[in-house]
């Protein structure tokens, strides 16, 4: 094997093992959330919403204020897809919605290269305060051990993410065609669906506030966009209107 190959290799065994520990966590993480904090989504969303009005209040522009709007939208949105797939989406890979993930590994990778950049600067600080005897060689100790320690995990996430948009890339290099179809499929269910589609789109532009599933389903009027709603979820249909309803509940 050459040294090429068996850097590949290492590489691609220490990533996957860092990525089985990510997943390993993120699975207590849920747990724990779910057993004792069932609230903090909804308290998420209410400091999020809080955090959006004040700078609302700020903004000078009505293209401002509409940009601030649509990032509360899609930060909210995100919540939520978290909450019901109880997974974080900055580290798992969809591979109906290649697009999507890439842009969600790409802003997690600059989130954790900020990060490193903090860490430096802190670190940097932490050696000036000792050297001007403005903090205790144990204090600075602890706070340079804290650093490097985050700083490592920033940094081999960063690392992770480029592996992950590595492997998007070779996946859409080998899937071409299948992507293609899949693609062709979406279009094809777009316009089957584009009455409930409407309703949602209307319903999620008409305020700043993002609406909630009872307030999309007052939207739908006839049995056909109820139909295309549950659809639009990939939700078996029946002609029970009531269990039907109770099946977009569960999906949402």
């Amino acid at each position: 094997m050459s040294k090429t190959k068996l850097y590949n290799k290492i590489v691609k065994s220490w990533f996957k093992a860092s990525q089985k520990a990510v997943f390993f966590l993120e699975k207590q993480k849920y747990k724990v959330i779910e057993k004792f904090f069932p609230n903090s989504y909804a308290n998420n969303e209410r400091k999020l919403k809080e955090k959006t009005q004040r700078k609302l209040a700020k903004a000078k522009t009505e293209e401002e204020k509409q940009r601030i709007i649509n990032n509360y939208k899609l930060l909210t949105l995100r919540l939520r897809k978290e909450r019901n797939l109880k997974q974080n989406q900055n580290y798992h890979i969809n591979f109906d919605n290649l697009e999507e993930t890439i842009a969600e590994l790409n802003w997690n990778k600059r989130v954790h290269i900020k990060g490193i950049v903090l860490n430096m600067v802190t670190i940097i600080g932490i050696i000036v305060l000792l050297k001007t005897a403005l903090i205790s060689g144990s204090m600075a100790a602890i706070l340079m051990g804290f650093n490097s320690l985050t700083m490592l995990i920033n940094a081999n996430c960063v690392l992770m993410q480029k592996y992950n948009l590595k492997r998007i890339e070779e996946y859409k290099e080998k899937h071409k065609n299948s992507i293609e179809k899949r693609q062709q499929k979406k279009v094809e269910k777009a316009e089957k669906v584009k009455d409930a589609t409407k309703v949602v789109t209307e319903t999620l532009t008409s305020s700043v506030s993002v609406p909630t599933i009872e307030e999309i389903m007052d939207k739908i009027t006839t049995k056909e966009q109820a139909l295309q709603l549950l659809e639009l979820l990939g939700v078996g249909t029946n002609d029970n209107p009531e269990e039907n309803k109770q099946k977009v509940y569960r999906r949402i």
